[in-house]
């Protein structure tokens, strides 16, 4: 059977924080086996809300977010089995949409400091600013 990753923890769209928030609780990571339930996998490097993602559960991405002294350019790449560092995104966002693999993924709209039209295109090692959406968005989907 497959499994499902939940990245992270849930957003408080009222004043884009999460409250009482401890600072060990936001790296935990849980999948949800559809035989066995829900269980810890790992813990990110680094502890974020707000971020974006991208893969599947044996090869993903978590890019972005805040952490609890504001947002982040961090990225973080997952083999199935733990997280890895890997380059760090343009411009530090929260608050967007992610959708790819960890060899092409784009990072779009969100917040860096005001809402934003930015795209962010990761291709296996380096982020680049690639392009603008028509109007700036955040807290948005995306898939593919």
């Amino acid at each position: 059977m497959g499994s499902v990753g939940k990245f992270g923890n849930s957003l408080d769209t009222d004043i884009g924080k999460i409250p009482n928030l401890a600072a060990a609780n936001i790296n935990k990571i849980s999948g949800f086996d559809l035989v066995s339930g829900w269980a810890t996998v790992a813990s990110l490097n680094l502890g974020r809300y707000q971020h974006a993602g991208s893969g599947n559960s044996t090869d993903a991405l978590v890019f972005g977010g805040n952490i609890t002294t504001g947002r982040t350019r961090s990225t973080e790449k997952w083999n199935g089995t733990s997280w890895a560092t890997s380059s760090n995104i343009t411009v530090a966002t929260e608050r967007w949409s992610g959708c790819g693999t960890t060899g092409a993924s784009l990072g779009t709209g969100g917040s860096t400091g005001s809402s934003t039209s930015n795209m962010q295109k990761f291709d296996g090692s380096t982020w680049t600013l690639a392009a603008y959406m028509s109007s700036a968005r955040y807290i948005h989907a995306m898939c593919g």
